[in-house]
């Protein structure tokens, strides 16, 4: 079926998808819609990615970035977790794991280890001397705390005071 004004490759596919989606579903509901959002907008990036454009060929490079800086947002969060970074970028856990497999960390590792960059950065500043800071970085077990904290970085917390 050609679609007037509507050039080949990935833009013919996914015309057709919709057009074809819209036919058998006129008026589909929010959640309805919102999948089928999703999943077209998941064929135009495959098509994409198979076409040989240059753009999306970092795809995975560019989500595990984008990951990366939303979970630098949230780390004050104590609600930041896998599943919740996974259902933050629509996709499910697993995904998320497959998309750091080949990183030095897990997706759980990469929330420790920014947040442990965190306190040690704030230990090391003069002017909250005087503040527990582990529990702005959600590390509310000192103990806990303290053997992550030296087995991370090879001495305890309180050699990172000045």
């Amino acid at each position: 079926m050609n679609v007037p004004g509507v050039p080949g490759g990935p833009g013919r596919v996914l015309s057709h998808f919709v057009v074809s989606t819209v036919g058998q579903a006129a008026h589909p509901g929010a959640a309805a819609a919102a999948k089928l959002g999703e999943a077209g907008s998941t064929l135009l990036a495959g098509l994409l990615l198979d076409d040989g454009d240059v753009a999306g060929t970092d795809a995975p490079g560019d989500m595990r970035a984008h990951v990366t800086g939303y979970v630098r947002a949230h780390l004050g969060d104590p609600r930041l977790s896998r599943s919740s970074i996974a259902a933050a970028h629509h996709m499910s856990p697993r995904t998320l794991d497959r998309l750091f497999a080949d990183q030095p960390w897990s997706v759980s590792g990469l929330i420790r280890h920014e947040r442990l960059e965190a306190v040690r950065r704030d230990l090391a500043d003069p002017s909250l001397g005087n503040r527990s800071v582990a529990a702005l970085w959600c590390f509310f077990d000192a103990a806990h705390f303290s053997r992550v904290f030296r087995q991370h970085y090879g001495y305890p917390p309180s050699q990172a005071r000045p």
